[in-house]
């Protein structure tokens, strides 16, 4: 019996009893049942195999599978020649098709892997047997660059094994760890095989941004949100008594005062982290007394309400609640303002996996909490209608982050380890005042600020049921910035007075900028 045309042609009843031989010269034969005699396969031809052959299998010029993952018997010899292919179909349970014959097995050719299935990465599939020995070796095609395949060969088999080669297509630093952890990642369930499977047939742009999902990056960046809501804080402590240190001014009874703002910061990306975007909303009042004409006394509260949205399809909110204590001294010559604060900042932070058929959501709420001392000092030049204040502050700080679990995920859940973060400011500024017309002062605020200490916050890492800990970048902030404000400021009237202002930070990798408001209230 010859096939030949280019159609398919389907025998699926038990012809054990034909002996036949059947050739099969073009098109594709699809053979379910049983045959009893011998099959050549020529001329480009296909065969796919569901049933035992009792004769000799030789494939001359075509390719050869099975249908899934099935046992092709042969009761004779197996031949295939130079030029030729078997497709050898796997899948993620470790299963693989199999030629299985009972005599000699001679092969050259190549092996093409079909692993649309699935793979299960580090298991050994066995895609040859012959009773009779196997001679020869096979050639590779292998259509998945993040697949490593090794043949390998006894007497009497020809395997197959994979490593997935996730690091060859990472980009960054940060993508490079969390491939490693995955290349050396054997799955253990169902959900860690269709993980690995799902990541394996992505093309390379969204395999980056899987892996950058999957790496938490989103962690390093809390810290630095923190710093951000410290230093506002701090600005909002000193426009609460920027009155109270004009030279033409003197300190009299109590005041109550309180502001608002809100607005957006930016974290550039670097080689390993791709930075996020903030958005800022925060409330503060407090109260300070005057003791004497010199001295005053206060303390503040303040809220904050921050969402940081990452470039991996994570966002993270944090509300964060202050409490600091202030003074300044203040005398012709000069000022002196210090305060004291701490803050408890609760979080709620999301990580949106989804590639391939996944899609998952892990959540965790890490607590962080801070301090902070703040000194400046100034001085004063000019008069009661132009002021200025050159100035030096300098800060020291602390913030902790603490250990996060994570759930939600399955097996993509992370873990983190605690992170402390100590640091110290200089700040050289210039305060400027221009009362106009005895009614409305404008205050420009200009100053360079310079950090001591790495402001990168590395997390420390791990997937909860797999792999070692590793490390991950954070974004750089830079060591040196640039800060302006701009202020108008009602005179008193029946004990109030208002504010507007914008304010503005420039960093190397970061800027921002806010637009704020408050009031004061002297009785």
């Amino acid at each position: 019996m010859t096939k030949d045309g280019i159609g398919d042609l389907t025998l699926s009843g038990n012809n054990a009893a034909f002996t036949g031989p059947l050739s099969v010269v073009f098109g594709t034969l699809f053979l379910n049942g049983a045959y009893g005699g011998s099959v050549s396969v020529s001329d480009g031809a296909h065969i796919v195999y569901n049933g035992p052959i009792s004769g000799d299998l030789n494939i001359t010029n075509g390719t050869i599978t099975t249908l899934d993952v099935n046992t092709l018997f042969v009761g004779g010899n197996y031949t295939q020649a130079p030029g030729t292919i078997y497709i050898a179909n796997v899948n993620s349970l470790g299963q693989s098709s199999l030629i299985n014959m009972a005599g000699t097995a001679s092969i050259a050719g190549s092996v093409q892997v079909d692993a649309s299935r699935g793979v299960l990465p580090h298991a050994i599939y066995r895609i040859l047997h012959a009773d009779g020995g196997v001679s020869g070796t096979y050639g590779l095609i292998n259509p998945y660059p993040l697949l490593h395949v090794l043949i390998t060969y006894d007497a009497n088999n020809v395997y197959l094994s994979f490593a997935t080669n996730f690091v060859d297509g990472a980009m960054t630093p940060n993508e490079k760890k969390v491939a490693a952890q995955l290349d050396q990642f054997i799955p253990a369930t169902t959900d860690e095989a269709d993980v690995i499977n799902n990541l394996l047939l992505l093309p390379p742009s969204q395999l980056s941004e899987a892996l950058n999902v999957l790496s938490g990056e989103q962690y390093s960046n809390l810290i630095l949100t923190n710093l951000y809501d410290s230093n506002r804080f701090n600005r909002q402590i000193f426009n609460s008594i920027r009155t109270n240190l004009n030279p033409c001014s003197r300190c009299v009874g109590i005041q109550n005062w309180g502001s608002g703002g809100g607005g957006q910061a930016f974290q550039k990306g670097n080689q390993a982290n791709p930075g996020f975007n903030l958005q800022t909303f925060d409330f503060s009042t407090g109260m300070h007394a005057c003791l004497g004409e010199s001295w005053l006394l206060g303390g503040a509260l303040a809220y904050n309400s921050d969402t940081a949205y990452s470039t991996i399809h994570a966002n993270s909110l944090l509300q964060t609640g202050t409490a600091a204590v202030y003074s300044s001294f203040q005398k012709d010559w000069g000022y002196l303002v210090l305060d004291l604060m701490g803050a408890r900042t609760w979080t709620n932070v999301r990580r949106h996996i989804q590639f391939g058929e996944i899609d998952r959501t892990a959540r965790s709420s890490p607590g962080l909490a801070y301090g902070r001392f703040d000194l400046q000092g100034g001085a004063d030049l000019g008069n009661c209608d132009y002021n200025l204040k050159p100035y030096v502050a300098g800060s020291a700080e602390v913030y902790h982050q603490q250990a996060v679990q994570e759930h939600g995920a399955g097996s993509l859940n992370l873990s983190t380890q605690s992170a402390t973060k100590w640091l110290g400011s200089t700040q050289l500024g210039l305060h400027t005042s221009v009362t106009a017309k005895q009614s409305l002062s404008i205050d420009v605020d200009l100053a360079w600020q310079h950090y001591y200490g790495n402001l990168r916050v590395d997390e420390t890492v791990r997937f909860q049921d797999f792999g070692t800990p590793f490390l991950i970048q954070g974004p750089k902030r830079g060591h040196d910035g640039l800060l302006a404000a701009l202020y108008f400021i009602t005179p008193e009237v029946n004990a109030w007075s208002i504010y507007l202002g914008a304010e503005g930070e420039v960093w190397r990798h970061w800027y921002s900028y806010e637009v704020n408001g408050g009031f004061g209230y002297r009785w």
